[in-house]
């Protein structure tokens, strides 16, 4: 006996998407719907990049380590480091934001929300209202699928995660995390 986490969004909007539930329960199966999980957390004057006058390719990384610090609620503010338990700095230049959000959803969620959350920021974002968006979506470690449909590479470490940071101009920023057995999209 396992356990399967299936998702499905039905082609007709007549059709409700739990009715898959429905007949995997009919057919005899025991079925328990996963509820996502949604935490939001509000930074008052944290740094953050500007990216506007950064050079982006050559502070790529420390562009991913100020997303994971934030993500993780380590302190990004500059000097606070004490060169033992942590040797960050927040990218140069940085601006004080009076206001910024980190939303966090855990849980199945397919590749159409994803597209639909990161359309929906680009217009957010187009439209004046943030001066960047950036998303981190990280799979399951021992996802048996990872990248592009291909078998995904566990043996060694699982990595499988992706950022993408919107911009007004409507370009963007991709920083993608890709074991090393598994193919590169």
């Amino acid at each position: 006996m396992f356990d399967f986490l299936f998702t499905w969004i039905p082609d007709d909007d007549s059709i409700h998407s739990a009715s898959v539930a429905k007949y995997f329960k009919d057919a005899g199966y025991s079925v328990s719907l996963c509820k996502l999980h949604k935490s939001v957390k509000t930074h008052k004057n944290l740094i953050m990049p500007t990216f506007c006058d950064l050079d982006i390719l050559e502070n790529a990384e420390k562009i991913l380590e100020w997303f994971g610090a934030v993500a993780c609620d380590i302190d990004v503010q500059q000097g606070t480091s004490d060169g033992y338990v942590s040797t960050f700095e927040a990218p140069d230049p940085a601006a004080i934001s009076t206001h910024f959000s980190h939303v966090r959803w855990q849980g199945l969620i397919t590749p159409h929300c994803i597209s639909v959350l990161i359309d929906k920021l680009r217009l957010l974002v187009k439209a004046g209202g943030l001066p960047w968006a950036g998303i981190t979506v990280h799979g399951f470690a021992d996802s048996p699928i990872s990248w592009a449909r291909n078998e995904h590479g566990y043996q060694t470490a699982g990595e499988n995660f992706y950022t993408y940071i919107i911009f007004p101009d409507d370009s963007y920023l991709l920083f993608m995390a890709v074991g090393s057995q598994d193919v590169c999209p």
